[in-house]
């Protein structure tokens, strides 16, 4: 990303709130959307005397979610205190981790618009407790503390200063998005706050390898934020060094209607937080066992997902995306694949077919009674003429309604006739009854055949075989 005579040299500090039923030091529901202030205890609240307990669920999510991104997962770590004064940190410190953080490395790899690989390097993941959220009021001078959040256990996913424009930034995050969605960690729902970034950012002269003064543009919750933060604080900081001035370390806040960055206030170094190991916790150690154990959770991600599909189905880049849009997709795509279907007929059922009927009646996936060995049944039976698509897609909706073995639903709805004497039939009475539209075609209205080849399905009420109607009424009007 050039702007002007220099380049943008980005990093992100990304922030993912992990699914866990309970906080990270305390049994608080953490269930999104509750009355504010409902889900603390003394705790979450920070009262004298209180002792946090770690979470062992979150320190299992957090290893699998470093494993997935390629981190080295530390035998030993523990935990800080983070030092700052906010209304809705409570505590007046953050318990997070400084020096010894239970992921180091790793790297995000994603594919630019171009096709061009990237991968980004990580510093490092860190396993930390999440502030409250404070909201302002824009008619009086009211703010509004929520405390529900605080506590909840999150990962801080630091990278390098690698990322060089806007669309790097969004492709890393969504891989991220993607990654932790797929290994079952995080809903990573933006719009509620359990994805949240940074954005680092500085300017250099083309051709220095030199870094800028940074400055961080903080609480961005949108693709289209991280995008206009990046563009409106790289043109902010060409300004200001265009007319010879020089960029101060800061904290700043992007706002979306003037897509402009404002100063929040000065950047805190790390010795401004005053971090000293968390006296009410011991170290942790992390078993072997745990990382072999969330190491099978992982599984194979997405991204190579998506290549086996496109090498061994022949999908198409855009249709290996859709089959890994989540995890079970692929999964119950791979096994109506196994199951006997064709790649591409499934891969069409499963993004046409299925999505209707489940949002027509709120299911999930996961939900339905179709194993995807029924839907191999209902494919295979298009696939030998026995059924229509049409019957077909009678067929699919009555199995997901009642539940009822796939098997018997197509057998009770007859096989598909295909005698071309039945065929011919059937079009000789379609065209008697339609002279007008049969002299509309041969008058050069091409449009009209496909009504007459929706009359002869519609009297056969879907049962005839489409390949040899098709036939058979073009050789009837080439009379």
């Amino acid at each position: 990303m050039r702007v002007g005579d220099y380049e943008a040299v980005i990093g992100l500090e990304v922030h993912v709130q992990l699914s866990t039923e309970s906080k990270l030091f305390c049994g608080c529901s953490t269930t999104f959307g509750a009355s504010p202030n409902t889900q603390v205890c003394a705790t979450c609240l920070g009262y004298p005397g209180s002792l946090p307990v770690l979470n062992r669920a979150a320190l299992r999510m957090a290893v699998r979610a470093g494993l997935a991104f390629g981190s080295t997962i530390a035998r030993e770590t523990k935990f800080d205190r983070k030092n700052y004064f906010y209304a809705d940190l409570p505590k007046g410190y953050q318990i997070s981790q400084f020096d010894v953080p239970y992921a180091d490395g790793g790297v995000v790899s994603f594919v630019r618009s171009d096709g061009s690989d990237r991968a980004i390097r990580l510093t490092r993941i860190h396993l930390e407790e999440d502030a409250g959220k404070s909201s302002h009021d824009d008619v009086s001078p009211v703010s509004r503390i929520d405390l529900n959040r605080c506590g909840t256990p999150l990962l801080e996913m630091v990278s390098e200063p690698e990322l060089r424009d806007a669309e790097d930034a969004d492709g890393f995050l969504r891989t991220v998005r993607e990654t932790v969605r797929w290994i079952a960690v995080a809903d990573a729902n933006m719009e509620e706050g359990s994805l949240r970034c940074d954005v680092n950012l500085s300017l250099r002269p083309v051709g220095s390898t030199e870094l800028g003064t940074r400055t961080e543009v903080k609480n961005l919750n949108s693709f289209a934020f991280v995008r206009g933060a990046i563009e409106a604080e790289a043109v902010r900081q060409e300004s200001v060094l265009a007319q010879g001035g020089s960029i101060v370390q800061e904290t700043r806040l992007y706002d979306p209607e003037r897509r402009q960055t404002v100063s929040m206030r000065s950047k805190e170094d790390a010795h401004d937080y005053r971090y000293f190991p968390e006296p009410d916790l011991p170290p942790v150690d992390i078993p072997v066992s745990w990382i072999a154990e969330q190491s099978s959770h992982v599984g194979v991600l997405p991204s190579e997902r998506r290549r086996l599909m496109i090498a061994n189905h022949h999908l198409s880049d855009r249709d290996a995306a859709q089959m890994t849009s989540t995890r079970e997709l692929a999964e119950y795509f791979e096994a109506t694949v196994e199951a006997g279907a064709r790649a591409d007929q499934a891969s069409n059922w499963l993004q046409n077919e299925l999505p209707q009927w489940m949002n027509e009646h709120d299911y999930s996936l996961t939900e339905l009674s179709l194993a995807p060995a029924g839907l191999a049944a209902i494919l295979a039976a298009v696939d030998s003429d026995r059924m229509s698509t049409a019957t077909a897609r009678e067929v699919l909706r009555e199995v997901l309604a009642s539940g009822s073995d796939p098997d018997g639903v197509i057998a009770s709805k007859g096989d598909q006739l295909s005698d071309e004497g039945a065929i011919r039939s059937l079009i000789d009475q379609v065209l008697a009854d339609n002279v007008d539209a049969v002299a509309r075609l041969q008058g050069g209205e091409s449009k009209v055949r496909g009504f007459l080849m929706g009359q002869v399905m519609k009297r056969s009420r879907g049962k005839i075989n489409p390949k040899v109607a098709n036939a058979l009424l073009d050789e009837r009007l080439a009379e």
